[in-house]
């Protein structure tokens, strides 16, 4: 009877990805080959097939393709978002460089902005 039952099912459903998804248990209503994360799967956004987890996640988009809940407009990691893409409340002046943020000390003589200030090392240091 075990072999009979994906038969029978087959038969009375339109597609493969149809029998798949009962046979496994899963809920894939894009096709990406991940279930919701309310149906027990972990795609965070099951009407979109370019969203899943392990997807390439463009930066500033303000989107999360990749499902990793990180902040998408925090490129280096270092807890700022980037004041050019992600609003009044962020303050990281360079989102490519996870040193160079508002609780940065700033570095004499480097010739960067390592707080985020807006002021020149000329200005934060003593000459």
């Amino acid at each position: 009877m075990r072999l009979i039952w994906p038969i029978l099912l087959s038969a009375c459903l339109s597609s493969d990805r149809e029998v798949d998804e009962i046979l496994n248990g899963l809920d894939d209503q894009d096709g990406d080959g991940f279930a919701a994360i309310e149906n027990g799967g972990d795609d965070c956004d099951d009407q979109d097939v370019r969203i899943f987890p392990g997807a390439h996640d463009e930066w500033y988009d303000g989107v999360d393709s990749d499902c990793a809940e990180n902040d998408d407009f925090d490129a280096d990691y270092d807890g700022f978002c980037a004041i050019y893409f992600g609003g009044e409340d962020c303050l990281d002046c360079n989102d490519q460089d996870p040193e160079i943020n508002p609780d940065s000390l700033e570095l004499c003589a480097d010739g960067l902005n390592n707080d985020c200030d807006d002021a020149t090392d000329e200005l934060d240091c003593d000459s």
